[in-house]
């Protein structure tokens, strides 16, 4: 028995015979041909992406009516509303909690314990000290007393329900309400846009 031989023999009981390299006096193993009727059971089935899995959750609005005409309230330049607040009940169905003129404090004085909770903000931004522009932050309220099981559920429709308020410039995600002011979100926005004095 020769060493080539011993090699082989190795590589056809450990399965690894295509690893091992085999003298140029042999003719090499001509590939297959590729299997089109059926996939081989030793391919693993290809796994969606968490975006394509949270894109294909189903996300319900109470009142879609009353849902897009909050949103086009706060869109709207000429109107006084400066936050418009929805949140999820117990279906996991969206809410509109209400609009309003005011702060972020306003707004999340308003917001429902126990559940997740999504606003939108107006800024009005100063471009260059002459040229006002409207810009939105999105907030979330998470409260700590969301049981886990419901934070879960919550998450694989996250995506869903910020696609509902884009376009956004910032993001804030808080769990207390008191940690958010004004302040911060109008020098957050203004931060981003390049517009606060560093």
């Amino acid at each position: 028995m020769n060493e080539n031989t011993i090699f082989k023999k190795i590589g056809l009981a450990s399965g690894t015979l295509d690893n091992i390299v085999e003298s140029k006096s042999e003719p090499a193993p001509k590939p297959a041909a590729p299997k089109t009727a059926s996939k081989s059971p030793s391919q693993p089935k290809p796994v969606p992406s968490i975006g394509r899995l949270n894109s294909t959750v189903k996300m319900d609005l109470t009142n879609e009516d009353e849902f897009k005409a909050g949103l086009a309230a706060i869109r709207d330049a000429n109107s006084e509303v400066t936050w418009f607040l929805a949140a999820l009940n117990d279906k996991l169905a969206l809410d509109v909690v209400g609009t309003g003129a005011g702060t972020v404090e306003d707004m999340l004085s308003l917001v429902r314990e126990g559940t997740a909770n999504y606003g939108l903000i107006r800024i009005v931004d100063v471009i260059d000290g002459k040229s006002n522009t409207l810009k939105f932050a999105y907030v979330v309220y998470l409260p700590d007393d969301v049981p886990p099981m419901k934070k879960g559920k919550i998450n694989t429709i996250s995506g869903n329900i910020k696609d509902k308020f884009l376009p956004v410039h910032v993001e804030f995600f808080v769990n207390v309400k008191e940690d958010l002011t004004q302040d911060q979100v109008e020098d957050k926005v203004k931060l981003t846009s390049g517009s606060k004095a560093r």
